[in-house]
């Protein structure tokens, strides 16, 4: 699973973990590729998710490789 596919399930994690929230059902455990998270509460989830987001999406941003010019 790519980076942008990974940061696309989270997203949709997020969706399912607050529609089922207004449903009266609360996940407290969630696995995305591996990744298994586990929280007290949904609020306490979705932050845990948006913080893995956040890493992913640096992952993705920084670069590669660097180049370095001497002179």
């Amino acid at each position: 699973m790519t980076l942008k596919q990974r940061i696309q399930a989270i997203d949709e994690a997020r969706d399912e973990i607050l529609n089922n929230l207004k449903d009266g059902i609360e996940i407290s455990e969630y696995s995305i590729d591996g990744v298994n998270i586990k929280k007290r509460s949904p609020i306490e989830m979705i932050a845990e998710l948006e913080k893995l987001k956040k890493t992913y999406i640096n992952q993705i941003s920084t670069p590669n490789s660097i180049q370095l010019i001497i002179k």
